[in-house]
């Protein structure tokens, strides 16, 4: 996929987790939905559990944004630490998730 599809698609995305949110409410199961369409992989034990992380935390609107922290949490889904690897003192296997996660909050925070 070149760098044209790539943001097409992600456009795409950006478009049915903005109308799910609309539809549906809280924003971190909006963009995890979306990304659940186009990316096989995503528990849905995932998009369960971060349910009341949306408005920033228990709706309250005090914390991290429910969006942001929905991407976070695929990319913790695909590249995070296991619990099987949980007591592992050697991070070279998972802190790629860490990277990945810190170039989203970067954008995040620019836009």
């Amino acid at each position: 996929m070149n760098t044209q599809e790539k943001e097409a698609l992600l456009q795409v995305i950006y478009e049915r987790g903005f109308q799910y949110e609309q539809k549906y409410g809280f924003c971190t199961q909006a963009v995890i939905g979306a990304l659940q369409d186009f990316f096989a992989g995503i528990d849905d034990e995932v998009f369960k559990a971060t349910h009341p992380l949306a408005g920033g935390g228990a709706l309250c609107g005090d914390g991290t944004c429910g969006a942001l922290v929905g991407g976070l949490a695929v990319v913790g889904s695909f590249f995070g630490r296991s619990r099987d690897e949980y007591a592992e003192s050697d991070p070279d296997g998972w802190m790629t998730s860490c990277a990945i996660a810190k170039e989203i909050r970067e954008k995040f925070l620019t836009e």
